[in-house]
């Protein structure tokens, strides 16, 4: 695998590492400043863990591919410190994923508004 084709695949992953930040940023930031915005607070909570689940997936599908493969998939890192910080940025999507189920789960188990 040539230099330039890693770099295009790691700028990929970090693109769409990033769509998923914002998609869990948007719906924490809905359930800060509305009470409600579906107006049921039981779909707000369904919501909630899918979208939290979704953006838990690749981040997993990150974690499992490397250490399944670990070998295929280090050749894309040139240092350690560049796993490094794909690993940091995976986890941190990870938990950000993980706070929306728990925001959705504390919705869908809430009293109506």
């Amino acid at each position: 695998m040539n230099a330039d084709r890693r770099h295009r695949e790691n700028r990929r992953g970090v693109a769409k590492l990033a769509a998923m930040a914002l998609l869990s940023a948007a719906y924490l930031g809905l359930a800060a400043f509305r009470r409600t915005f579906t107006g049921r607070s039981a779909l707000d909570g369904i919501l909630g863990v899918v979208i939290g689940l979704y953006v838990c997936s690749l981040p997993a599908r990150n974690f499992l591919s490397l250490l399944i493969y670990w070998r295929t998939e280090g050749i894309r890192f040139r240092t350690r410190r560049q796993l490094f910080w794909w690993l940091a940025l995976n986890a941190v999507i990870l938990i950000s994923g993980w706070l929306v189920i728990v925001v959705g789960m504390t919705r869908f188990t809430a009293g109506h508004p």
